[in-house]
Order: C-alpha cells, then structure tokens, then sequence
C-alpha cells in the first residue's frame, strides 16, 4: 500500500505535475514525428522502386533492341534495311546500326 501511497504524492506535487505534463507534450510531438517520418518514408520508397521499374523497362528495351541488332546483323539484313531506318540521336555520326536504337 506504501508504494500507491507514494505514486499519489508524487502526482500531487506541482512539480511533478508539471514534469508529467512536459512529457506526455514531448510524447505527443515524438508520436507526431514519427508518423511523418514514416509517410516520408513511405513516399521515398515507393520512389525508389519506381526507379527500379523504370531501370529494369530500359534494361529490357536495350537488350531486345540490342537482339535484334544481332539478328539482324546475322541474318545480313541490316545492311539492306538500315537505310530505312532513322540515324540514332545518341551517336555523332547518325549510325543507322547502333543497337540502343530502336525507333520513333
């Protein structure tokens, strides 16, 4: 019974009134950070994996453009076809074989 005692003496001091107080403010804006942090946290993820997305569309784009580059050069088609098609914007030379083109 002596530590009920205890407890209720100490919440009736002003001084620890106040102190509760103060924590349960701090407790309060903790709480508050941490779900902001947390919908940060959710946004920033879901912006990574849509960059991972993104990077794994273009790995596929490259590597089919870059399949059919070979097959084409294999085939001996692609001399007979690149002139058809557009010069690749990323080359200094307009190259119509370069395989990270695949068209408009």
């Amino acid at each position: 019974m002596g530590y009920r005692r205890d407890i209720e003496q100490q919440l009736s001091d002003p001084e620890q009134s106040h102190r509760i107080a103060e924590l349960r403010q701090q407790l309060a804006a903790a709480i508050e950070a941490e779900e902001q942090l947390t919908v940060a946290s959710q946004r920033e993820q879901a912006r990574a994996d849509a960059f991972r997305t993104g990077r794994e569309v273009l790995k596929a784009r490259y590597t089919a453009a870059r399949a059919e580059y070979l097959v084409e050069e294999a085939s001996g088609q692609d001399t007979a076809e690149a002139a058809d098609r557009p010069a690749c914007p990323r080359s200094a030379g307009g190259c119509r074989r370069a395989p990270c083109w695949t068209g408009p």
